[in-house]
């Protein structure tokens, strides 16, 4: 958050992708957090997640988009993804990297 605030707000909204969310819980927390502690981030925070998992996407959607409307959810395998993200932003990859390492 201090990364942001420094170089970045206010202006450039705050861009996150979370590759591999899992049931979506870091997602809801760092969304919580924001809206609580940094209500002006939060109006301006656009959330990523892009996951492989159908099942997973279709919990993601019915955990989190109730609650945050910024967040999108993209059901599909990071290594055919198309789109460049030219702006700034902030890449999470927890769960990969944990499950990676088992």
């Amino acid at each position: 958050m201090s990364e942001y605030l420094l170089k970045y707000f206010p202006y450039e909204d705050l861009v996150i992708y979370e590759l591999g969310a899992g049931n979506g819980t870091l997602a809801l927390n760092i969304l919580d957090f924001l809206k609580q502690h940094y209500p002006e981030v939060y109006e301006r925070t656009r959330y990523h997640i892009i996951e492989i998992s159908s099942r997973l996407a279709e919990r993601q959607r019915k955990l989190l988009t109730p609650r945050h409307s910024m967040v999108t959810i993209t059901n599909k395998d990071i290594f055919i993804w198309n789109q460049l993200v030219s702006g700034p932003c902030y890449f999470l990859a927890v769960e990969v990297v944990v499950s990676t390492l088992i």
